[in-house]
């Protein structure tokens, strides 16, 4: 068996998926499992999938009926588990790829910092040319909070991080949900006190015009505002007051997007504008308090500018509502 297991959800990938698979074949560190969720794709991508799985013994595939890209990780999840040997985890995207060196860095950074979770920097790439690097592996540690913090975009996605396994024993991505990053990552980087951070890009995160993130705005899309939401509860019951203030101020912006958004395009959207409306009003709540106990000039600015917007949103919903 191995040492870690790389998940790989595939759904509709079939000009991207062999790059993926190469670059993961062609790792430095080779004491790996690969793990292919074929989630219903309707193009080749199962059977390129089986195919490297008979040239590969350390592939396996899972084929299932399409149920999302949580349903898809869930399913690689309890398969790793089912390994009493495999003692790591990692998730790729099937249209990105990673440098030679991602496990073997992750891992050492892991082993060196005597952590359950490593990070490493990313790069956005539209070709198959990765983003350019320095050499030398270089390593520090942070607080979850203060990765979170300093890079949300990096703490928040579920890839380009190595995991202890057992941190997900209990924990799962939200089935039929969109932003299943932000409902899950976080509560697992809060299960450790501190992180390993290789400030090396070695994840490449392809910018595939055709993915569920780069797609025209719908109204699943407040599934944003539910996570950043359930975020900012659970930042405020466990006291990370800098992580909850940064939460609420993107729940705000999020909340006024989406009302904009269900406004102008869907005005038919009734109970998800209601429910976008309890968000903002909560986040604002909440942002006010943290702010006027802790940060007074920063209340003001708050009152100057948060409130207003609030009490111009309520004014074109009741007339939308009421409409």
């Amino acid at each position: 068996m191995a040492l870690i297991s790389v998940i790989v959800p595939v759904y509709k990938v079939e000009p991207y998926l062999k790059r993926c698979v190469d670059s993961i074949l062609g790792q430095s560190f080779t004491d790996f499992r690969l793990i292919l969720v074929d989630d219903g794709s309707p193009d080749d991508c199962g059977a390129i999938c089986d195919l490297y799985a008979s040239q590969d013994a350390r592939i396996k595939v899972i084929h299932q009926k399409n149920q999302g890209l949580s349903a898809a990780r869930n399913a690689g999840i309890d398969c790793v588990l089912s390994d009493k040997d495999c003692r790591w985890i990692t998730f790729i995207d099937s249209d990105d790829w990673v440098l030679p060196q991602y496990l073997e860095y992750l891992l050492l950074a892991s082993r060196k910092s005597e952590t359950e979770i490593s990070v490493c920097r990313w790069g956005r790439v539209d070709g198959n040319d990765p983003p350019e690097e320095t050499e030398g592996l270089r390593i520090c540690t942070l607080k979850p909070e203060e990765l979170l913090c300093a890079d949300r975009g990096t703490g928040i996605v579920a890839w380009a991080k190595l995991y202890a396994i057992r941190l997900f024993q209990e924990t799962r991505f939200p089935v039929g949900r969109l932003h299943e990053d932000e409902f899950t990552t976080y509560r697992v980087l809060f299960e450790t006190d501190r992180v390993a951070f290789v400030d090396n890009v070695l994840y490449c995160y392809y910018v595939n015009p055709n993915s569920i993130t780069e797609r025209s705005w719908t109204p699943r899309r407040t599934d944003s505002i539910d996570a950043l939401y359930q975020q900012c509860v659970f930042f405020h019951k466990n006291g990370y007051l800098k992580a909850e203030k940064q939460t609420a101020g993107l729940l705000l912006d999020y909340s006024l997007t989406a009302l904009s958004h269900l406004q102008l395009e869907f005005p038919d959207e009734k109970n998800r504008i209601k429910n976008a409306r309890k968000r903002l009003r909560w986040g604002i709540r909440r942002y006010g308090k943290v702010l006027r106990l802790r940060q007074r000039e920063d209340l003001r600015t708050l009152r100057r500018y948060a409130y207003p917007l609030l009490y111009k949103t309520e004014k074109r919903l009741r007339r939308l509502l009421n409409g």
